[in-house]
């Protein structure tokens, strides 16, 4: 069953919309979007019980923060169930944006309402739930021939949860032309597996197998999402969700494995874990590691040999003191690989500043105060070679219509967090400084405008860039519009001003720094009828560098969404044609996609891409998916591609 939100107010929000508005364009941090994407896909095919829901599930939700879900409990426990979405105006610190996203994980049908909260084998046998999802992708284009296995993928998941007491699953993964029932693998290449119980006295979470941690801003560790800067401004960066929690996605990286715990006594929390994996790497004669692999791939022979050749042991802590709308933590941790990383002498490459040894270790001191009008975050992190960085940030709501975000960053070049992941416009927390200001603004209650400025410099040397101090610029505007007929409009304009190395043409042994200016823009309507979605889109990208003529790309896109309750039918089919003059004027465009399947592909060239979803609920329990993709191209040194993805999902 597939759940849409009650239409309160002026606006909606559909699940697509939902994933449309989290994405970053230009994010490099997609390994986290896509476990983010995965994990709140579970929750929206399997949501909360909202008049039943503990602190701990509604902790899932990280546009949550600590005093809105005691809010919401407090609702429920003076007033009785919530009957509504309509119903959560009434909760006080639950603003509009809140309550929209609130209601694409949540239910008020409580018929199956688990009354048991023990831990028993006949409570957990009767409550349980079982959730297993097989899927399979046939592409019919030829694969290239270094891969050595199957062209098509795999992927099997299984999951069971007992309320919020106990969480098991195993996740297994076969990419395309990785081999299967082979000498190099045996069945999947890929196995993610978990146990999480909950609620043992003082001892709050027990995690074993391959889980996520996150404490603070993420500058010593994070594996789970990052807001990027539009999502930012979209309610995603409270102080919500769980610190621990579950490794279940597809992803072959971002997770430990081992053991993590969370003790809680009164105000205070201490969190402790330990983990030993193995990971892939490329080394070199000297047995050094020149660099991570993490794209997960082991297609050919010289993938396979980086497959799992180095061993890394971490242990650390994290000790926190909560009171009413104020938080700290202390977190610390330490690092140990069986290799050593490679050492760049050259005082003048990029990488000088890179992670060498074998030994690391980062501690940080994190704070969070929570109001309705004021949100204040931060956190100061050093590493074992005394390297600070730090992040802080400010949320003001000013009224109900408006409302102010201020982020400041400073990450040394010397500063390393192998296990990092905070805000900015590099994926790594280094060598980067830079300030954010957005503002949301709700003049009228049909109209949502959003806007924000992004200034950074990069101290040392990049990838592509060989000069210090050099800077950038991201700048958005949007305006959304919903009419009196309930027609949604949507006007995106976007500009990213980065220095990169440039050649000239004339001349290419003469290298200098240059603007690479990116311009985006992209108008969109989407009309709804009855049980009938249509969705018009149109997309341009204009790419300059130095003096250089301007390379331009657009595109046009239509999608309809057509549903039939009885059954419970869906069909969802999109168009896009595109004309790009280069890679660097290419579209990107989220395309629906099958359960825990993030797709947000990138056009350039000359083409048309089509796409057709089928969903079929055959009951309650049982759901099939068909998607099938087609992307031609006019221009004759581009090879069509086209696929069919089908999917089948059990609920016990």
């Amino acid at each position: 069953m597939v759940f849409y939100p009650y239409r309160a107010g002026a606006q909606s929000l559909t699940w697509d919309d939902f994933v449309d508005k989290l994405t970053d364009q230009e994010s490099e941090n997609y390994t986290f979007l896509n476990d983010f994407y995965d994990d709140l896909c579970y929750i929206h095919e399997n949501p909360i019980r909202i008049n039943s829901a503990t602190a701990e599930e509604l902790k899932q939700l990280p546009f949550l923060n600590a005093q809105q879900i005691e809010e919401i409990e407090a609702y429920v426990y003076s007033y009785g169930p919530i009957r509504s979405v309509g119903e959560l105006n009434l909760i006080p610190y639950l603003d509009y944006d809140t309550r929209l996203l609130l209601a694409l994980f949540i239910t008020f049908d409580e018929k199956e309402k688990n009354k048991s909260n023990k831990l028993s084998f006949n409570a957990i046998k009767k409550y349980g739930k079982q959730n297993i999802v097989l899927r399979t992708d046939v592409p019919f284009q030829a694969q290239d021939e270094k891969y050595l296995g199957s062209p098509l993928y795999h992927s099997l998941r299984y999951q069971y949860k007992y309320n919020q007491r106990i969480e098991w699953g195993l996740t297994a993964e076969k990419d395309k032309g990785e081999p299967m029932l082979k000498s190099f693998d045996k069945w999947f290449d890929n196995y993610n597996y978990y146990l999480i119980i909950r609620n043992l006295g003082v001892l709050k979470t027990l995690a074993l197998g391959k889980y996520k941690l996150r404490f603070g801003q993420g500058l010593v560790v994070n594996g789970q999402f990052t807001p990027g800067k539009i999502a930012l401004l979209s309610q995603l960066n409270s102080n919500g969700g769980n610190a621990i929690t579950k490794h279940s996605s597809t992803s072959e990286n971002g997770y430990f494995q081992g053991i993590a715990t969370e003790w809680g006594w009164k105000k205070w929390q201490l969190y402790t874990f330990c983990s030993y994996r193995y990971q892939d790497a490329t080394i070199n004669k000297e047995s050094l590691i020149t660099n991570l692999k993490t794209d997960g791939y082991h297609r050919t022979l010289s993938e396979i040999e980086k497959k799992n050749n180095i061993s890394n042991l971490l242990i650390g802590g994290h000790l926190s003191y909560s009171i009413k709308d104020f938080h700290m933590g202390l977190t610390t941790l330490y690092s140990v690989f069986n290799k050593p990383f490679i050492t760049y002498p050259d005082i003048s490459h990029y990488k000088h500043f890179y992670p060498q040894g074998k030994h690391f270790s980062n501690s940080s001191v994190d704070y969070s105060y929570v109001s309705y009008r004021w949100t204040l975050k931060g956190e100061l992190a050093m590493d074992e070679k005394k390297s600070l960085s730090m992040l802080h940030s400010v949320q003001y709501r000013p009224s109900a219509k408006m409302q102010l975000n201020l982020v400041y960053r400073y990450y040394d070049k010397q500063y390393n967090a192998l296990y990092g992941n905070s805000f900015g416009e590099s994926s790594d927390v280094k060598n980067e400084n830079g300030i954010y200001v957005g503002m949301v603004y709700k003049p009228l209650s049909r109209l949502k405008t959003l806007a924000y400025v992004d200034l950074y410099e990069f101290p040392w040397y990049r990838y592509l860039v060989s000069a210090k101090h050099t800077k950038g610029m991201d700048a958005l505007g949007q305006v959304e519009y919903t009419t009196s007929h309930k027609v949604e409009w949507l006007v995106k304009y976007r500009m990213k001003v980065k220095q990169q190395n440039y050649k000239n043409p004339l001349n290419e042994k003469q290298v200098a720094i240059a603007n690479r200016i990116r311009q985006t823009a992209r108008i969109q309507a989407k009309y709804h009828f009855g049980n009938v979605q249509l969705s018009s889109q149109i997309n341009y990208t204009q790419f300059n560098i130095a003096d250089l003529s301007a390379e331009r790309g657009y595109a046009f896109s239509q999608q309809g969404d057509f549903t039939w309750n009885k059954p419970a039918v869906q069909v969802s089919v999109m168009g896009t044609y595109f004309h790009t003059e280069s890679y660097e004027s290419n579209i990107y465009a989220y395309e629906k996609g099958l359960l825990y399947s993030f797709s947000f592909p990138s056009y350039y060239g000359h083409g048309f891409r089509f796409s057709t979803l089928f969903r079929y609920d055959i009951s309650t329990n049982w759901m099939i998916q068909l998607k099938y993709g087609h992307t031609m191209y006019f221009d004759a040194s581009q090879q069509k591609k086209n696929n069919l993805q089908v999917q089948l999902r059990i609920k016990i």
